[in-house]
C-alpha cells in the first residue's frame, strides 16, 4: 500500500525486516551445514536461537502499529541469499568455504542493521520510545554477531582459506609436472625405438 506518512513507512520497514528475519532463518542451515570450522558453525547456531527471538519481537512491533500487513517480501534480502547460494555451490575447497560464508553471513548483517537502524531512528521521531528501545535490543545482538564473525574469520580462517590458494597452484604445478614427464618418457620410447630400427637395418 502507498506511503503518505513516516508512519506507514514505519510500518513497511518492520513489515520488511520481519520477512528479512524468516529469509535469513531459512538460509542459516545451509550455511551451517556447509562449514567446516566448529566455531563459526556454533557462531551461525547461536544467531539463528537470536533471529528467533526477533522475529517474535518484531511481530509484536507490528501488532502494536494497527497499519501493519505481514505481507511484505524484502527483496533486497532474497537477492544476497540467492548470490550466495549460487557462488556457494561451486566452492569445492572447505577452507574458501568457511571464508565465503562468512563473508555472505556479514552481507546479511550489514543489511539488517542498516535496516533496523533506520526503523530505530524513525521510532524514535514518531515517539514510539518502546519500539525503540526494542530496535536498538535487536541492533546490538546484530553487531555482537557481526563482530563474532569478524573475529573469526581474522583469528585463523582467512589465513587458511589463503593457504587453500596455494594448495590450488601446487595441485595444478603437479599435475602439470606429470604430464611433462610422461612426455618425456613417451619421445624417450620413440629415440629408443628409433635406434633398434636402425641396428636392425645394420644386421640386414
Amino acid at each position: 500500500m502507498p506511503a503518505t506518512s513516516l508512519d506507514d513507512l514505519y510500518s513497511q520497514k518492520l513489515q520488511l525486516l520481519l520477512d528479512a528475519e524468516h529469509q535469513g532463518l531459512d538460509a542459516i542451515p545451509q550455511f551451517a551445514q556447509a562449514v567446516h570450522d566448529p566455531k563459526l558453525r556454533d557462531t551461525l547456531q547461536k544467531h539463528r536461537r537470536e533471529s528467533e527471538g526477533h522475529v517474535q519481537q518484531l511481530l509484536q512491533l507490528i501488532d502494536g502499529n494497527s497499519s501493519g500487513s505481514r505481507n511484505q517480501e524484502c527483496i533486497s534480502m532474497r537477492a544476497l541469499i540467492q548470490e550466495a547460494q549460487r557462488t556457494l555451490d561451486n566452492i569445492k575447497d572447505p577452507d574458501t568455504v568457511d571464508a565465503f560464508v562468512i563473508g555472505a553471513e556479514q552481507a546479511i548483517e550489514h543489511h539488517e542493521i542498516a535496516a533496523y537502524g533506520t526503523a530505530r531512528s524513525w521510532a524514535q521521531e514518531l515517539g514510539r520510545d518502546d519500539d525503540a528501545r526494542t530496535l536498538q535490543g535487536i541492533l546490538d545482538e546484530e553487531g555482537n554477531a557481526d563482530k563474532q564473525l569478524s573475529t573469526i574469520a581474522e583469528r585463523n580462517v582467512n589465513e587458511r582459506a589463503a593457504r587453500g590458494s596455494d594448495r590450488e597452484v601446487g595441485i595444478r604445478r603437479g599435475a602439470e609436472g606429470d604430464r611433462a614427464r610422461r612426455d618425456e618418457q613417451g619421445h624417450g620410447a620413440g629415440r629408443l625405438s628409433d635406434v633398434e630400427a636402425r641396428r636392425d637395418a645394420d644386421m640386414r
